[in-house]
C-alpha cells in the first residue's frame, strides 16, 4: 500500500543552517585474497626491455610481471604444473566484427594427476573453452580461447586464469592474448550523456562517425524521441590512429522548450558499411529548470528491516532567482512511516530550502522506493520530483522501541 503525505507551506521554518548529504556506497566489499606460496623458490627477476610481439606469432614467456609496451604477461613456465607450448598469443590487426580464437596446447609432465577446477576469463569478451579438465602424467590437452573485439579499439591485452583442484595448493597459471583492434566504424563519443540542459534554451552537441571505406556515408540516424532535432554534415577526410577515415558530424539539437525530466533513448547510426550497417547509440540528457536539487535522487542509507533513516536534499535557484515552495508530499509505502521536514536558510541574499526525510526501513527484502514531489511558485518550474530508493538485503535489526523509533513530525 502506497502512503502519500502532504506538507504545506506553513509547515516550513526558518533555520540557521542547512544539511549536506553523504551516501556512503554500500555495494563496496572487503575480499580475503590468499596467494598459495610457490612450489619452490624462485629467483628474482630484472625488468628488461623486449621486443613488441609479432602478429599472429606464439610467445614463449619471460616470467616477467610486467610487459613494458602495454600488455600482460603470463605466468613463469616453471610455476606452472603443465608444460604449454606457448603461453601467451598475439592476434596482431584484426578488425572489431568478428571474434577470433586462439587454442593453447599443453601436457602433463609431472609423475601426478593434474585436474583443472575452472577457467576464466578477465572480462566478458574473453572465454576460455576446456573440453577436459583431468589430465594424467604423460597426457596432453589443449584450451582455446575465443576474444569478442565489438565495441573495441587500440591495443586489448586479456588473460586467462587456470584454477586447479589437484595437487592440492597448486598455484594458479595465467596465459595471455593480446590484439590491436581496428574497429571498421568509430564512432566518438561512444556514448552521450548531457547533464544540466536548460529546458528554456535547449542544447546543441556533435557525434562524429568515421569510417574506413573511401565510399563511407552515413545514410541516416533514426530517433525516437521528440525532443531530438539531428543534422548531418558533410564527408571529410581525417586521420585517426594513423590511419584514413571518411569522417561525418551529426549535430544532434535538444529542443528550447523541452520538458524538464530525462531523456534516455537509443539512436540508430546507419551507415553503408556492409559489415556494420547500424549502430544504437545511446543518448542520455538530463533536462532541468532553474531549480537545482542536490542530490537529485537519494540513496536511502539503511539496508536492513525495521531501521530508523534520515536523508536530506537542498534546492536553490540556478539563477539565484527568488522562489518559494509551496508544498512537499511524499509518495512511499505506508509501513515506512515517511515523513517531510522542510526548512529555509537565506544564503548570500537568496532563499536554500532544506528537505529531510524520516522513515523506518520495511519489514521486506528487495528494491523499496518512492517520491518526493515538491511544488513551487516557478511557473516554468512549478514541480520538483526527487525518487528515493534503497535496497533492503540484511537480516532483520533488533526491535526497536516506539520511543527511539519515533519519527518526528514536519514543524509549523
Amino acid at each position: 500500500m502506497l502512503l502519500k503525505k502532504s506538507l504545506k507551506a506553513g509547515a516550513i521554518v526558518a533555520a540557521a543552517s542547512f544539511l549536506a548529504l553523504g551516501v556512503p556506497f554500500a555495494g563496496a566489499q572487503t575480499v580475503d585474497s590468499k596467494v598459495q606460496p610457490a612450489t619452490k623458490p624462485v629467483p628474482p627477476r630484472t625488468l628488461a626491455p623486449t621486443a613488441p610481439p609479432q602478429p599472429g606469432v606464439d610467445i614463449k614467456s619471460t616470467g616477467q610481471p610486467v610487459d613494458p609496451h602495454g600488455g600482460v604477461s603470463p605466468t613463469a613456465p616453471e610455476l606452472s604444473p603443465l608444460s604449454w607450448d606457448n603461453m601467451a598469443h598475439n592476434f596482431g590487426n584484426i578488425p572489431d566484427t568478428e571474434a577470433v580464437t586462439h587454442v593453447f596446447k599443453f601436457t602433463n609432465k609431472t609423475d601426478k594427476t593434474v585436474t583443472i577446477l575452472r577457467a576464466h576469463g578477465s572480462c566478458g569478451c574473453t572465454v576460455p573453452d576446456l573440453p577436459k579438465k583431468s589430465f594424467q602424467p604423460g597426457e596432453s590437452g589443449e584450451m582455446s580461447v575465443t576474444f569478442n573485439p565489438q565495441h573495441r579499439r587500440g591495443a586489448n591485452p586479456k588473460a586467462v586464469t587456470i584454477e586447479y583442484s589437484e595437487p592440492a595448493g597448486t598455484p594458479n597459471t595465467m596465459v595471455t592474448i593480446n590484439s590491436n583492434v581496428q574497429p571498421l566504424v568509430i564512432i566518438e563519443p561512444m556514448k552521450m550523456y548531457l547533464m544540466e540542459v536548460d529546458a528554456k534554451a535547449g542544447k546543441s552537441t556533435e557525434i562524429t562517425i568515421s569510417g574506413r571505406k573511401s565510399d563511407f556515408a552515413v545514410t541516416s540516424i533514426d530517433k525516437t524521441s521528440d525532443a531530438l532535432d539531428i543534422k548531418l554534415g558533410e564527408v571529410k577526410e581525417v586521420q585517426i590512429d594513423g590511419d584514413t577515415f571518411k569522417q561525418v558530424v551529426a549535430t544532434v539539437t535538444i529542443k528550447p522548450g523541452t520538458p524538464i525530466g530525462e531523456i534516455q533513448t537509443e539512436l540508430a547510426i546507419k551507415t553503408n558499411e556492409e559489415k556494420a550497417p547500424s549502430t544504437n547509440y545511446v543518448f542520455f540528457a538530463d533536462v532541468v529548470g532553474d531549480i537545482k536539487a542536490t542530490p537529485a535522487k537519494l540513496t536511502l542509507r539503511a539496508f536492513t528491516p525495521k531501521v530508523p533513516f534520515s536523508n536530506v536534499v537542498s534546492l536553490e535557484s540556478r539563477t539565484a532567482k527568488p522562489f518559494k515552495v509551496l508544498s512537499v508530499d511524499v509518495e512511499g509505502r505506508e509501513d515506512m512511516n515517511l515523513v517531510a521536514d522542510v526548512e529555509t536558510n537565506n544564503m548570500n541574499g537568496k532563499p536554500v530550502y532544506t528537505i529531510k526525510l524520516n522513515g523506518v526501513t520495511p519489514d521486506v527484502m528487495g528494491l523499496v522506493s518512492g517520491e518526493i514531489i515538491v511544488k513551487t511558485d516557478l511557473p516554468d518550474n512549478d514541480t520538483i520530483r526527487l525518487p528515493f530508493n534503497a535496497t533492503i538485503r540484511g537480516s532483520q535489526a533488533p526491535i526497536i522501541s516506539p520511543a527511539a523509533a519515533k519519527v518526528s513530525p514536519a514543524k509549523s
